[in-house]
């Protein structure tokens, strides 16, 4: 965990389990971490807010190819995305990295959260996140409500 800011409280899991509703994907807050993304659910227990609202966006930005992938584009980084990689290569997983980052990231915005932290933790410059959220306004506008 990078900070309190990112601890989940009660409201913050209130507020991530609504988005996850909006989205469309399940959570479980009981499974711990080991296969992030098991085809069904993603593991929240352990996980600090910031980093479900990643793998949220990540499940969101994902076609259905890669959601029966286990662990699809969720985990530490680029490098362990090994059945991805097998289906699209590196340079496509670091795209799809980069859309997930900065919805992610705008999500936390939009829930009040310290999302300027996760900016610099996930080494976005200021410009180039807002670039960046206009680039992939499509996949924002998706998803309304948040």
């Amino acid at each position: 965990m990078r900070s309190k800011d990112f601890k989940v409280t009660p409201e913050l899991k209130r507020k991530i389990n609504r988005l996850a509703k909006i989205v469309g994907v399940k959570l479980n807050w009981y499974r711990g971490c080991g296969i992030q993304w098991n085809g069904t659910t993603i593991a929240c227990k352990g996980q600090d807010a910031s980093n479900i609202i990643h793998d949220i966006a990540h499940f969101a930005v994902a076609t259905k190819k890669e959601r029966v992938a286990l662990d699809f584009g969720l985990g530490p980084g680029p490098d362990i995305y090994t059945e991805i990689k097998s289906l699209y290569g590196l340079p496509k997983c670091l795209k799809v990295e980069h859309k997930a980052s900065a919805l992610g990231i705008y999500w936390e915005k939009q829930l009040g959260f310290n999302w300027q932290s996760t900016a610099m933790y996930h080494a976005w410059e200021g410009l180039d996140l807002e670039k960046a959220w206009v680039k992939y306004n499509k996949t924002i506008n998706k998803y309304k409500g948040i």
